[in-house]
């Protein structure tokens, strides 16, 4: 019977570089935030957590925008509690560092234009394809999903 398991010497490392990357914020001057990437596991359940809310919503015969919006929230919640590891951007409701891993802390107080450049900073050290606010004056939408970069070839990877 042959071995299937390749011998210790052989194995590749797979594993996440969960390193957190400082980015400074362009919307607040001095300000930054320390981002991780997602394992592949957080990845999946936030896919099951969009797929949840948006079966959850189309149960109740909401309309798409709702299921939308509705999903957005949840799945930016959820980013912002196991994406952003350190910062220093104070709530101006408490006087304290903003906990983003409470949903309630900075829903209401996060400056948007703040919000979105962390967005994109999560979006970029995670592969996820951007969203672009700016409304489109062809059919009224407020949501674009910027073109994603073109992914490698396996063949052509190193």
């Amino acid at each position: 019977m042959a071995n299937l398991h390749p011998v210790d010497d052989e194995l590749v490392d797979a594993g996440i570089d969960d390193q957190p990357q400082r980015f400074p914020l362009e919307s607040k001057l001095g300000g930054w935030v320390e981002i991780r990437p997602m394992s592949y596991g957080d990845q999946l359940t936030r896919r099951d957590l969009a797929m949840k809310v948006s079966a959850e919503m189309a149960g109740r015969n909401q309309s798409q925008r709702m299921d939308l919006q509705m999903v957005n929230v949840e799945t930016t919640a959820f980013d912002y509690a196991k994406c952003i590891v350190h910062h220093n951007l104070r709530n101006p409701r408490t006087g304290r560092a903003f906990q983003f891993g409470n949903k309630t802390d900075w829903f209401g107080s996060l400056d948007p234009i703040v919000g979105q450049e962390i967005d994109k900073y999560i979006a970029q050290k995670n592969g996820f394809p951007e969203v672009d606010f700016t409304p489109r004056p062809s059919d009224g939408s407020s949501l674009a999903m910027a073109p994603s970069p073109p992914r490698q070839n396996s063949s052509n990877r190193q």
